[in-house]
Parts: C-alpha cells; structure tokens; sequence
C-alpha cells in the first residue's frame, strides 16, 4: 500500500504528478523514511536476537529441531546489520516523517454538494493536482474559483496557519477577476465546478440541511484546507504563466476616443485584447501568488537542499513542524509484546 501511495504521487520514469510527488523528488521526507525503515528493522531484529534463548526454553527438543533457525537469528541480530539501523535512525535526526501525511491521490468525481470538511479538501487537492498536471488548460474560471475559495479559507483559519496570508490571496483574487476567458470543457469544467463548491463550503451561510457540523470541527477543517494554499498557490503561479502564453486571457485594452458616425461627438471605447504574459493583470496575479508562497517558505522542510523547486518546499510546508511519526515500528511494537506460540516440530520443514 505504501509503495502504491509513492508511486501515485511520483511514478518511476515520469515527471511527479503532485506537489508532494515534486518534493519528494527532490528530497524531502527521504532521511526520516529510511529511519522509518531502519526502526522497522530493528524491531525485528529484537525478536531474532530473542529467538533462541526461547527455542531452549521452551521444549528440550526444540533447539535441536531449529538449531540452523536459532544460528542465523544470533548471527543477524549481532552483525553489522544492528549498526547500519542505528547509524541511519541517527542520521534522521528528529526530521519529521513526512512520507506519512500522504494520502492516496483523490478521485475526482461529479458532486452536486460538499457536506464535510474531508471532501472538501479531497476535492481542493484533486483540483491543485489536476493545475499541476495540464497547466496549459486551466482558465481564468479556474483562477477566479481558485482563489475565492482561498481567500475565504485564509481569512477564516486560525490566526498563524500557514499559507492563510488573507491579503495577498485578497489581491490575487482581486487580479484574478479582471482576466476573462473562454469557458473551460470536459474535465477542465469539472474541475473549476469542484473549486466552487469548496469556496461555497468554506463560505460561511445561513445553515442548511446535512451542513451542521461543530464549531470546532469546523475549524480544524478549515485549517487543513489552508495546509494546501502554499502548493495551490505556487501551481496557480505557473499555471497563470502557461495560460497567459498560450492566449487563454482576455483584458481590457486602453481606453481610446472614437468619432460616433455622422457627429462631432467623440466616445472613449475600451475593447478586449488577448492578455499577454507581462500584462499588469497577469503580473499583479502572479506577484500576489508569488507573495504567499514567500510567507510560507519559513516552514519549508529543512531537509531539502537550496537549490529544490520552489513547488518542492511548499507541498510540505504545513507539516513542516509535525511531530516524527511513530506509525513504522507500532506494528512490531505490537508484535514483540505478544507472547510467541510453543514450537512445533512439523514447523521445520516449512521454516
């Protein structure tokens, strides 16, 4: 299960899928991995090291019976694997396991309401991963739903949250509504109408039925939703770049006089152009996205080198001061508290 969770977010061979898929590419979460694995292995190698004074304790034959058994368990957990574990556990240091907050990527689905926080951000994280992957076919819709939604989740977060700066995704969604364009299709349509039902979730209204939820439910929703602003504002920064490239913007040009027919009278008349990329709409867009990364870098994880993408360093920013994972070596935990069975001697074929 574990590999599948790696392999969704940064499949072998291919360019990373998401903005965790980026960071782990580039490093992050990699140390305190391996010393997930290291304590893995080290619970394990309790149990060998245990292995045969049980086997003589337990039946006078038994020994005898699984002396090749109890041989290499002595030798395992006395070689120089032991120091390998040890000496990669203290390399982790106190790195947060990151690799732990992964979650299977979300399947997008046609949804008519969001009714909890988790669907929420399953949905605001199928959307980030979707502008990560087709920059080229995100629209002005999904940049105006995009950063209303982000907007409101800043402004209704925890005082301190990262990636809830309310001012600079204020002035990014103000950016944003001045860029017109075509309607998006297919999937790109569903993407944008998953956007609008997070910002219509986040938004707060007047209750609704199945919309109930506990104040500090709520809340705690709320701040998971701005744990993914950091990533969802870089990805919206690269996408405005793309689109505005490939002439997916349209502005309003400059305001020009011209002569009404058959009078003296003149209008000023404003017409639509195609945006380009340094156009003081898309700049003012992509700066405030840029604005809200910057005061999310301080909680990078500290783990990745200097010169990592810039998208790296976000994915990961709201678990940057997470607590190491103990998920690795509970399962062993469990096992080596649990007293072993009596061996039997039809086991030594099979052993």
């Amino acid at each position: 299960m574990a590999g599948e969770i790696l392999t969704g977010h940064a499949p072998p061979a291919r360019e990373p899928l998401t903005p965790e898929g980026v960071a782990i590419r580039a490093g992050a979460g990699r140390k305190a991995g391996l010393a997930d694995i290291a304590a893995l292995t080290k619970d394990m190698l309790t149990i060998d090291a245990g292995l045969p004074e049980w086997l003589s304790s337990s039946h006078r034959l038994a020994y005898g019976a699984f002396e090749t058994v109890a041989d290499e368990a002595r030798w395992t957990s006395s070689g120089y694997l032991t120091e390998v574990v040890h000496q990669v556990m203290s390399d982790a240091g106190d790195a947060p396991s990151l690799l732990h907050l992964l979650e299977p990527l979300p399947v997008p689905t046609s949804r008519r309401a969001i009714r909890d926080g988790t669907t929420a951000r399953s949905s605001l994280v199928a959307a980030r991963d979707w502008m990560h992957r087709n920059p080229g076919e995100v629209r002005a819709s999904h940049l105006a739903e995009a950063t209303q939604a982000a907007l409101a989740v800043s402004a209704l977060a925890s005082p301190g949250a990262v990636g809830a700066d309310w001012r600079s995704w204020s002035a990014a969604a103000h950016a944003a509504g001045q860029l017109h364009g075509t309607p998006p299709h297919g999937p790109a349509a569903q993407m944008a109408r998953e956007l609008d039902l997070v910002k219509g979730w986040v938004r707060p209204g007047p209750p609704r039925p199945g919309h109930l939820t506990g104040r500090g439910s709520r809340l705690e929703a709320i701040d998971k939703l701005a744990g993914v602003l950091p990533s969802l504002a870089e990805v919206l920064r690269a996408a405005t770049q793309k689109a505005a490239r490939n002439g997916h913007f349209f502005v309003l040009g400059r305001r020009e006089l011209e002569r009404v027919p058959r009078s003296l009278v003149y209008h000023a008349v404003a017409r639509w152009r195609v945006a380009q990329p340094d156009d003081e709409q898309v700049y003012r867009l992509r700066s405030a996205l840029a604005a809200v990364g910057a005061s999310a870098l301080a909680s990078a994880p500290s783990q990745l080198p200097l010169a990592a993408p810039r998208l790296a360093k976000l994915a990961f920013t709201g678990a940057a001061n997470a607590e190491p994972s103990q998920y690795a070596g509970g399962a062993m935990d469990r096992a080596v508290q649990q007293p072993l069975p009596r061996p039997n001697s039809h086991d030594r074929s099979r052993r």
